[in-house]
């Protein structure tokens, strides 16, 4: 009977650090889903901080951000500048009931 393979996606990294620009790495789908996870876990406790501190004449409705994924799966929040719009990435768009 055949080994069943872990699902992989090819993601087209720029860490200069590990790789030229533009090479293809395949990741195990298992790898992003724990990277993508933690990310989100971590932004989840920043934003419910963010929301408690807004006054009450004002909130916060709404954020977008946008994540890089490096080699090996890794995560990280893109800023802004010229090296951002080179990088391709994820981008998450959260919305936040009215009070």
């Amino acid at each position: 009977m055949a080994k069943k393979t872990e699902s992989q996606i090819l993601v087209q990294v720029s860490d200069s650090t590990l790789m030229r620009s533009g090479e293809n790495e395949e990741i195990p789908v298992s790898k992003i889903k724990k990277e993508l996870s933690k990310f989100l876990n971590e932004i989840e406790g920043i934003l419910e901080e963010a929301s408690t501190k807004t006054s009450h004449a004002a909130y916060l409705s709404e954020v977008t951000l946008s994540a890089a994924v490096h080699s090996g799966g890794k995560l990280s929040l893109l800023g802004s500048g010229v090296e951002v719009s080179a990088k391709a990435g994820i981008t998450f768009k959260f919305t936040f009931p009215q009070p």
